[in-house]
């Protein structure tokens, strides 16, 4: 397929106004994405699986937390210039493929030299309104194959939606404004979560499983491990357990009536075999190359993580391990289904994924 291969450069017209300029500088083939190289009856087959349709979800009920009602609607902080600008840091030296509107992350900051003001003026309005940015809700699809699985199976594909840029700035200084309410005021996330979160990693939920094992050895017991890969994780979560979570987690009205919108009415769009551009509605879980996606996801998770769960935890993410400790004599395969039964009820109750993958 022939393409232009583009230049961009950012010009100011007048002070405080910036114009971006795309210039054609020749043209090329490109490789074809892999939604234009799979069989249109399949490539459909698997945007239906993997973006699947959802009547609404009744979510697990969540005591508010105490203390904190979530503030009053009228009391809508502006965007500050230090917010936009710590976010404009994060994407001067990014590299990654644009959104729909096809302007890279490295020319939207350089254009942001001149109109920021102008931006910040419009997420004053958008936070205001509590209304999301409609255009800023379309992401381009693109689908990744995993490695070791059937290229005719649904499950071997890793969807990815690419967002503009200016959309996805707004999304940066809503997540830092809900993770300092998560840190400063609470109730936090789980202490069993360890994925999407800053200063976590599988290496310290590596640690906290040698712990736990270490402690059952040094009783004389021993340790049961139930690994669960909950399967299209991510794009299953219902909306509705998003929002009941932000209830309870006492995050401003404003900012949840502005998630509950940034949630509504999202969709994908894809090119097929044929040059025909389609488009598939979201009625249910996070966007994949979103900013706010990952921590959406772990809010809207971290019900399954809390109340009395006698075996310990240690989340990852999407894959969710479980450990039941047992005394000398007290094991058996039937005592370790029952340790990991109530998590398995508590995932279940969340509405999230398509039950689960590769059981360990």
């Amino acid at each position: 397929m022939l393409v232009e291969r583009r230049c961009w450069r950012v010009s100011t017209v007048t002070p405080g106004v910036a114009l971006i300029v795309r210039c054609v500088k020749s043209s090329a083939r490109r490789p074809l994405s892999l939604t234009e190289t799979l069989q249109p009856s399949f490539l459909q087959e698997a945007v239906e699986g993997l973006f699947p349709q959802r009547a609404e979800h009744t979510p697990p009920s969540m005591a508010a937390s105490a203390g904190d009602d979530g503030g009053s609607e009228a009391d809508v902080p502006p965007v500050r210039e230090s917010e936009l600008g710590a976010a404009v840091l994060r994407i001067r030296s990014k590299n990654t493929a644009p959104g729909p509107d096809g302007v890279p992350a490295r020319v939207m900051a350089r254009a942001l030299d001149y109109m920021s003001d102008h931006l910040r003026k419009v997420l004053d309005a958008s936070l205001a309104s509590g209304r999301f940015p409609e255009r800023w809700k379309c992401g381009k699809l693109v689908l990744q194959q995993k490695p070791g699985r059937p290229a005719d199976s649904v499950a071997a594909y890793r969807p990815i939606v690419l967002l503009d840029e200016a959309g996805k700035l707004f999304e940066r200084v809503l997540s830092a404004r809900i993770v300092r309410h998560l840190c400063e005021v609470g109730p936090d996330l789980s202490d069993a979560q360890f994925g999407f979160r800053e200063g976590r990693s599988t290496i310290d939920a590596i640690m906290r499983l040698r712990a736990v094992t270490e402690e059952a050895v040094s009783c004389g017991g021993v340790v049961v491990a139930v690994s669960l890969d909950i399967a299209n994780a991510f794009n299953s979560l219902p909306f509705s357990c998003i929002r009941e979570a932000l209830r309870y987690h006492g995050v401003p009205e404003y900012l949840r009536r502005l998630v509950a919108d940034y949630l509504e009415e999202r969709t994908v769009m894809y090119e097929d075999r044929d040059g025909v551009l389609r488009r598939r509605a979201m009625s249910c879980g996070i966007p994949q190359g979103s900013v706010l996606g990952p921590l959406l996801w772990n809010i809207g998770y971290d019900w399954a993580l809390r109340g009395r769960l006698d075996p310990k935890l240690v989340d990852t993410a999407s894959a969710l391990a479980t450990f039941a400790q047992f005394g000398r004599g007290q094991f058996s395969h039937e005592a370790a289904v029952r340790g990991g039964c109530p998590v398995h009820g508590a995932v279940w109750c969340t509405g999230v994924g398509g039950g689960f993958d590769r059981p360990d």
